[in-house]
């Protein structure tokens, strides 16, 4: 008996091959492509590539204009602070949206 658990244990130390998708280690590789396609590439995407793209620029411009909502209800309360934390969120989430919406534009030149 003893023989047997000294032996189990042996097999959960070694580690066990790798099978499968990992999504965290594809996510690591594929991010710089990601990002690069969707802000500066515009030349190299193909036309489903654009459409999602697009949406996804799309859906960055719909929430920083509902943070601009917020930013504008609250500037007409006079709340200074609420103004800044609204401003925040909408900044970047338009400009990155614009910048995803400009940049699916971007054809290449005949």
């Amino acid at each position: 008996m003893t023989r047997h658990n000294n032996h189990d244990r042996l097999h959960e130390q070694t580690p066990l091959p790798h099978t499968g998708y990992d999504p965290r280690a594809a996510a690591r590789v594929q991010a710089g492509t990601f990002n690069r396609y969707w802000l500066k590439d515009g030349q190299s995407l193909n036309g489903v590539q654009r459409v999602g793209y697009g949406l996804f620029s799309l859906m960055f411009i719909a929430f920083g204009t509902l943070c601009g909502t917020g930013l504008w209800l609250s500037w007409q309360d006079g709340d200074v602070v609420w103004c800044l934390l609204w401003a925040i969120g909408t900044v970047p989430l338009l400009f990155f949206g614009g910048l995803g919406l400009i940049n699916i534009f971007r054809f290449r030149k005949r």
